[in-house]
């Protein structure tokens, strides 16, 4: 072997990231669907691009990185 070991999930990611209901799109979700974010809590999904999505917290609106909450899985639907 070559002596590597690889691990699921990176250090400091809240458990249960790899959720197997995360969403791996935003296609179908409509302005107003409730979402829940593994760091940021519930939200409501405001709209997406091809790059960002935005949602509304309860500390206000956050635009964050479509690849980054697809890619770890931090989004999952209420």
């Amino acid at each position: 072997g070559s002596g590597v070991t690889v691990t699921e999930g990176r250090p400091g990611e809240e458990p249960g990231a790899r959720n197997p209901r995360a969403l791996r799109s935003f296609d179908g979700l409509k302005p107003g669907d409730a979402l829940v974010h593994s760091a940021f809590g519930e939200g409501e999904f405001l709209s997406a691009g091809r790059d960002y999505v935005e949602i509304r917290f309860g500390m206000g609106v956050r635009k964050l990185s479509a690849a980054a909450c697809i890619g770890a899985g931090m989004l999952t639907r209420r």
